[in-house]
């Protein structure tokens, strides 16, 4: 028995479309097992915001008399520093530098942030300072 060719054009065509479809289908199902597992896994959550406030050569948490307090952070967590300083005429910034954390230079009274991903490492206590002062404007990092 002999084929018309249009026949086998049209299963030819359509053997064709039905291939490219199971390999769209292929890529978009391999995106979805990828894609998925991590938005499911790393819900997205607001950062949290610490205002740190630099007056006479010191860190303060904002409302708390404390210099140079001890922040305790978690690890993995999204967290904001906003720093406000409330000295004339000074500079003043935040870095940890262990984790290549700093904000911009701030001359003088202002407000700048940084946003950072605390690291899952536990090293031990961190060191914050404020680069110009690090003698005197420093305190530890606490990684739970």
């Amino acid at each position: 028995m002999t084929m018309d060719p249009t026949t086998t054009r049209n299963r030819s065509a359509r053997s064709r479309r039905t291939r490219r479809f199971s390999v769209g289908l292929g890529v978009v199902l391999l995106f979805a097992m990828v894609t998925l597992p991590s938005l499911v896994a790393d819900p997205v959550t607001p950062a949290r915001e610490i205002v740190l406030v630099a007056r006479n050569m010191a860190f303060y948490l904002d409302g708390n008399p404390t210099p140079n307090p001890t922040l305790r952070l978690k690890a993995g967590e999204q967290v904001n520093i906003i720093l406000r300083s409330e000295d004339m005429g000074i500079t003043h910034d935040f870095a940890v530098k262990s984790w290549d954390v700093e904000t911009a230079l701030l001359s003088g009274k202002g407000v700048v942030s940084v946003s950072f991903r605390v690291p899952d490492r536990r090293d031990g206590p961190q060191e914050y300072t404020c680069s110009a002062h690090a003698v005197m404007m420093k305190g530890s990092i606490e990684v739970q």
